[in-house]
């Protein structure tokens, strides 16, 4: 049986690199410690795919590692287990991120003017982009409406709303 920890850990994984990311939590779980050479294997993936999901699960503090130098070769060996890190600490850390990402966006979004051109699916721009094309569309020379973001801004506050006021 999966302790509470050890399965939210497994969705965090699952949320922020897929599948992928599950296979190697419970790998991880089961072994205690791998090598990324070894967790390839076990997953019949390329030792550098394999490298770009530890490496981005370890950014997200899911885990950790220890180095040791290989005497033979003189390269580093990289042995992989789970953070010592509680979930509730993890998620917080993730949740203030996240809150730190869409405070920054609804400010963002707060502080500037839009302007879209109609005829074509670019990005919006600000209004000092706008400006330096003289309200014209970069692409095909239309000219530039402005655009609405008070939509955007809403669903931001009831974003940051939500996330804030959740437990924990």
């Amino acid at each position: 049986m999966l302790s509470a920890e050890r399965r939210f850990l497994m969705e965090l994984a699952e949320n922020l690199v897929g599948e992928e990311g599950r296979k190697v939590v419970s790998i991880i779980a089961e072994r205690g410690e791998i090598t990324d050479e070894e967790l390839a294997k076990i997953l019949q993936k390329p030792t550098n795919e394999v490298r770009i999901l530890l490496h981005r699960l370890f950014e997200s503090r899911i885990l950790k590692y220890r180095r040791e130098r290989d005497e033979k070769i003189g390269w580093y060996v990289y042995f992989w287990r789970l953070t010592d890190e509680s979930a509730e600490t993890i998620y917080t850390q993730r949740k203030r991120k996240v809150l730190e990402k869409l405070k920054k966006r609804l400010n963002y979004e707060r502080q500037n003017t839009f302007y879209m051109c109609v005829n074509r699916d670019i990005p919006r721009l600000t209004f000092d982009e706008a400006f330096n094309n003289m309200f014209k569309c970069p692409v095909c020379g239309a000219i530039l409406e402005p655009y609405d973001n008070t939509a955007i801004i809403k669903i931001l506050e009831k974003t940051i709303d939500t996330i804030s006021n959740s437990s924990s």
